[in-house]
């Protein structure tokens, strides 16, 4: 865990994971498992921390790729606020 309450990795890039033989971003897989969700592809797992390394649960939630693009705006206009997480 970082400063920021994010569960992060020690990778550079995102984590990533197999799992039934294809590979899978770390954060989908932990969302979908611990929200029992079933993700169609153009549903996106977005990061309200704006960490991509982070996997806690409580950080991740659903969307699509419009709404992750005006989380990226919001972001670079207001940053994050790490007390509503």
């Amino acid at each position: 865990e970082d400063e920021n309450g994010c569960w992060v990795t020690s990778t550079i890039n995102r984590p990533k994971i197999r799992f039934r033989g294809r590979q899978v971003a770390a954060a989908r897989f932990v969302y979908c498992v611990v929200n029992r969700a079933v993700l169609d592809e153009r549903t996106v797992v977005r990061h309200r921390c704006h960490n991509r390394r982070c996997c806690r649960p409580e950080h991740l939630v659903d969307g699509s790729a419009a709404d992750n693009k005006r989380d990226d705006w919001d972001y670079w206009a207001n940053g994050v606020d790490f007390d509503l997480l």
